[in-house]
């Protein structure tokens, strides 16, 4: 994994998202994406956030791992999601 985080930080954003290296978008988008993954990989159990691939405010990343706690987490588990949804990357 050595240099991986190096590598990203470099990455454009556009590139990291066109190719699939970050997701962006509301929770349902994240979740749909975490669900096609999860189809792929049968027996995924198991996933990693990153909420800085870099140039984000510090609050824009406590933002976007409150809104994955939120509203990601709780669908994967079966709870209800609380409170309104905005988009992840603000």
């Amino acid at each position: 994994a050595a240099g991986i985080l190096e590598k990203l930080a470099e990455t454009p954003y556009e590139e990291m998202i066109e190719g699939d290296v970050v997701w962006v978008g509301t929770p349902e988008d994240v979740i749909e994406r975490i669900e096609a993954v999860r189809d792929v990989c049968e027996g995924l159990t198991e996933i990693s956030i990153t909420v800085n691939a870099g140039g984000f405010e510090h609050w824009q990343s406590i933002k976007q791992q409150e809104l994955f706690a939120r509203h990601v987490i709780p669908h994967f588990r079966g709870a209800p999601t609380r409170g309104p949804v905005a988009s992840i990357a603000s």
